[in-house]
């Protein structure tokens, strides 16, 4: 686990105990306690502007923060939130494929390759803290979609079962299954997926999207939306959603790297002179008592 830690002591020998008086003593552990809580406030401040860094890390870093006396003389203000390591250093490029590996969800063509469905959420326009927002063009037009709705949570279907693709019909089971993941005792699938079934209602098309002024990158972002909602009912509003198919073999699905932000650096560098500050003006107002 990464642990980012402001560190500031002002001493701790029997000389500098022999120096300051009790009042002296006392003024300085008040002086840390505000560097600590200022540097924390300025660390939460620098995370909620930063940019490039999905709301939930946001908020999961800003609620690691914390800070704490050492000794009298010394306070360190730290986190120990593991992706914090990546926020401040930088993130390698990640293959996403790799996923195939490891996801129950994974099905297979009819040869062979592995595949995910992967939804990608659009949120409607002025709404982007979760997601992407999409046009208001796009969501004028997908506002009027027939709703697709859920008919089952609980629909299970084995991991790595064969599909039919077909880019107009959809897909579905191919009749012929291959074992997958298989028992050795039973040639049946050692596991299964619990999935959901759904009443697809209407969805963006292509040729709409044309028809509608859409430039090809829009077409392709918004190409297959659904406008969905839950059977039961549960979701008042709808969801705006888009389906891709991440195949075995294919060259992209490339996260990039990204650099890290050195938050933690800039507080530091911004704190150093505002620290000395805090303290001395602490020492002359406990000797001026």
């Amino acid at each position: 686990m990464s642990t980012f830690k402001f560190r500031l002591d002002v001493g701790t020998s029997a000389g500098l105990m022999v120096v300051l008086n009790q009042r002296m003593q006392e003024a300085v552990t008040r002086g840390l306690g505000i560097v600590a809580a200022e540097t924390q406030a300025r660390w939460e401040e620098a995370i909620k502007r930063a940019p490039g860094i999905w709301l939930e890390e946001r908020n999961r870093y800003v609620a690691s923060l914390g800070w704490r006396f050492t000794t009298p003389f010394s306070v360190e203000v730290s986190t120990e939130y593991a992706v914090a390591d990546l926020i401040e250093n930088g993130r390698p490029a990640r293959d996403l494929k790799k996923m195939l590996d490891t996801s129950s969800k994974v099905r297979r063509t009819t040869d062979g390759r592995r595949f995910l469905v992967i939804p990608f959420r659009h949120n409607t326009p002025g709404h982007d803290a979760h997601a992407t927002a999409m046009s208001p063009q796009a969501y004028a037009m997908a506002r009027g979609l027939r709703m697709t709705t859920t008919t089952s949570d609980h629909v299970a279907r084995p991991v790595g079962q064969v599909m039919v693709l077909n880019p107009r019909a959809g897909m579905h089971a191919a009749p012929h299954q291959t074992p997958f993941l298989s028992s050795i005792k039973t040639r049946g699938p050692a596991m299964m997926h619990d999935g959901k079934a759904y009443a697809w209602g209407g969805r963006l098309t292509a040729k709409a999207l044309r028809a509608a002024g859409f430039d090809e990158g829009d077409i392709r972002k918004y190409a297959g939306m659904v406008r969905a909602k839950d059977s039961a009912g549960r979701n008042r509003s709808s969801g705006y959603l888009t389906f891709r198919v991440m195949i075995e073999g294919q060259s992209g699905w490339i996260v990039p790297a990204k650099p890290g932000l050195h938050l933690v650096e800039n507080v530091a560098n911004g704190m150093e002179s505002r620290a000395n500050e805090i303290i001395s003006r602490a020492v002359l107002a406990a000797a001026g008592a």
